[in-house]
């Protein structure tokens, strides 16, 4: 796959916000757009936040935010699932699961909204 000149989105928590690193340009995914030679890599990380919405934590979570990144990426990275785990209060769910309050539910409503994006 040809990724020089695309655009890409990462979307995620303190991993993708680039906490623990020296300088942006360490940030995994500017070194991906200099490697692949990427005409945009943006970051949406928010260090602390979850897939799946929180009671206390309202607004920040990917199901919540996902919506109003920038719409011309060819590439979206989602990195996640660690403070849903570690940190969250979301009931796990089962895979039929679609409340943005649980775990598998979230996911879903991510990815479809994604896909949609």
């Amino acid at each position: 796959m040809e990724l020089k000149g695309k655009k890409l989105n990462a979307l995620g928590d303190s991993i993708t916000e680039g906490v623990g690193v020296s300088c942006s340009e360490k940030i995994f995914f500017n070194l991906i757009k200099d490697k692949a030679e990427l005409a945009v890599a943006r970051n949406y990380g928010i260090s602390g936040t979850r897939i799946a919405r929180q009671a206390d934590d309202p607004g920040r979570a990917y199901v919540e935010r996902f919506d109003k990144m920038d719409d011309d990426a060819d590439i979206i990275c989602v990195f996640g699932g660690t403070n849903d785990y570690g940190h969250g209060t979301p009931d796990f769910g089962t895979m039929d699961s679609r409340d943005k309050t649980s775990f598998y539910g979230a996911l879903h409503y991510l990815a479809s909204g994604l896909i949609e994006k």
